[in-house]
């Protein structure tokens, strides 16, 4: 594992589990990226995945999935 650092870009993982109001909050606190729990194999898709996707995207931040 990467140690930490000044320069290293923070990112954070969000599922249904996470339920994001401010977006902007996140992004002044310095986070750059997002990434976006999709699904669970072929049984499950997160029904908040594309609310979080247009929360990230509203803000500028980058997103995977």
């Amino acid at each position: 594992m990467q140690n930490r650092s000044k320069e290293n870009i923070k990112a954070i993982d969000v599922s249904h589990h996470n339920l994001i109001q401010d977006w902007k909050k996140i992004a002044a606190s310095g986070v750059k990226g997002v990434y976006i729990k999709l699904t669970e194999g072929k049984s499950y898709v997160d029904a908040g995945a594309y609310k979080n996707y247009l929360g990230t995207k509203s803000v500028g931040l980058r997103v995977g999935f």
